[in-house]
């Protein structure tokens, strides 16, 4: 219903007699929240790029949010049997083994080519590292930079967002209210000596 009577971005600003201030500023908040999106975090394992007879060294980078959990996949690891799976984090430039048997980290469903981090906090910041040596002895790597992000981070757009819209709600309504206020100006006639004069108050 809101989309229906919103569709009119220029009407709902210019014609005075069709809506009242109340619906425009229902129309606004309306189409300022079609632009908030919810960010859906996929939890799939991505596919093996590896055939293991190929040595592939890939960086990326992925972001997580602050207090929820992040699946960082090694997708240079092939499939099958005889596959050896490393993961290890760059903490103040040491490569250290990352230990799955903690509440920290853990291999998703038991799939080392899956790393899954839980509870992530800004200390989880970090180069890792998947080192994976297949059966033919073939090396591939994949480092991940893992970025932290504030889940309040999107409020501050919306703040900002909400501000511009009162200050465009005042300047409608400054706009209309002048528009519409008769004029205060009255003119008076003196007759003084045979004279005319146009006296203003």
């Amino acid at each position: 219903m809101l989309e229906a009577m919103c569709m009119d971005s220029v009407g709902w600003l210019t014609h005075r007699k069709k809506r009242n201030m109340f619906d425009r500023l229902v129309c606004l908040i309306a189409f300022l929240a079609a632009f908030q999106t919810a960010l859906i975090e996929a939890g799939s394992a991505e596919e093996s790029i590896s055939n293991g007879t190929t040595p592939l060294h890939i960086t990326r980078e992925e972001t997580a949010k602050k207090g929820k959990p992040i699946d960082l996949h090694c997708i240079v690891a092939p499939r099958g049997k005889g596959v050896k799976i490393v993961w290890t984090a760059e903490k103040n430039t040491i490569n250290a083994e990352v230990n799955v048997n903690d509440d920290k980290y853990a291999y998703h469903q038991g799939d080392p080519r899956i790393l899954t981090i839980n509870n992530v906090g800004y200390g989880d910041r970090d180069w890792y590292t998947c080192t994976s040596t297949s059966a033919e002895n073939v090396t591939s790597t994949i480092k991940i930079r893992l970025r932290v992000r504030d889940p309040l981070g999107a409020v501050w757009p919306v703040i900002g967002i909400l501000v511009e819209s009162l200050l465009l709600f005042v300047i409608i309504f400054v706009y209309e209210y002048t528009k519409a206020k008769p004029s205060d100006v009255t003119v008076k006639v003196s007759k003084s000596g045979g004279e005319m004069k146009l006296v203003q108050s």
